[in-house]
């Protein structure tokens, strides 16, 4: 199986690259909304809509996760094409599951899912409860409960649960990408007894398990999203996702020592992302029963599996 991008793919990308780095041009320490405005300018955020290609959106999705800056570019690009909400600010929210929201406090409206019910509804912000949980874990979070049954849309919750993980496992592969990559460049240039660390024997065998696990993650995020709405699939790769994420982040710590901790130093931009990330939805048990829910959705109605 050929798994090598083809010529419009490679020049995506290649056209993302460059507006990526024409907004850290624009402001020295680009932020979020500085890449966002670029690529919303350029159409790449409604690329689902042109194409009607979720695997192109989840390219561009990855390839932006791996940047240093905190962005809702999951939501943005996968989910709100399906759901029609064009370029509005949308926060997803699941009925009965409280955990807090990344970009709760920036958004104009709460989609909430109930997955059981098959009903999807938008709720305005106006009409939530928002309360501050800070944004230590790499993202502006908040606490938001919908005060109001808010307006219906005619999709498949299930569907917009399926994106939302989907685009979670694209988030969590691109953003350990990027803190593998800065691992890599540390251990080269960080010396110890007179020779960079990455030149031990041990140093290189676990890079190239890494590398290893999170080409997996990558592809079977990207198989997710050729399918994509698929609940098995995004919860699978959410699952493995979500494991190589903490793989990542542990070894990258590791490796840089101390100096990784520190809030100035480049690997925190990934590593309190990649926190945040992996305990959304529920984390890797979650995404597991998700699996095995979808896989087995006839026994669980059978009552064979609760």
């Amino acid at each position: 199986m050929d798994l090598s991008l083809n010529t419009d793919q490679q020049a995506m990308l290649d056209a993302v690259g460059i507006l990526i780095q024409r907004a850290r041009a624009r402001a020295r320490d680009a932020g979020g909304a500085v890449i966002e405005d670029e690529l919303q300018a350029a159409g790449f955020l409604d690329i689902v809509d042109a194409t009607g290609s979720y695997l192109d959106a989840a390219l561009i999705v990855e390839a932006v996760a791996r940047e240093p800056v905190a962005l809702p570019i999951a939501w943005r690009a996968m989910l709100a094409p399906f759901l029609g909400l064009g370029s509005m600010r949308v926060a997803p929210w699941r009925a009965g599951h409280e955990e807090p929201t990344r970009f709760g406090e920036d958004v104009e409206a709460l989609l909430v899912i109930d997955e059981p019910n098959d009903r999807l509804a938008l709720v305005q912000r106006a009409d939530c409860g928002v309360r501050h949980a800070g944004s230590g874990w790499g993202y502006p979070m908040a606490w938001l409960v919908p005060r109001g049954a808010g307006r219906a849309i005619a999709r498949s919750a299930g569907g917009a649960l399926a994106l939302w993980r989907l685009g979670l496992a694209l988030e969590l592969v691109g953003c350990a990408g990027g803190a593998f990559a800065q691992t890599v460049t540390y251990v080269r240039e960080r010396e110890q007894f007179g020779k960079p660390i990455g030149s031990h024997q041990a140093i290189k065998h676990r890079l190239a398990q890494l590398a290893v696990d999170l080409e997996g993650a990558r592809y079977l995020a990207f198989q997710a999203a050729y399918h994509a709405p698929d609940a098995e699939l995004a919860a699978s790769a959410a699952t493995r996702a979500t494991l190589v994420g903490a793989m990542v982040f542990r070894e990258a710590h590791q490796m840089h020592g101390a100096i990784g901790y520190t809030r100035e130093f480049a690997l925190s931009g990934w590593t309190t992302r990649l926190r945040a990330l992996g305990k959304e939805l529920g984390g890797t048990s979650a995404h597991a029963i998700a699996v095995t829910r979808a896989r087995f959705s006839g026994a669980a109605e059978r009552g064979v599996i609760q």
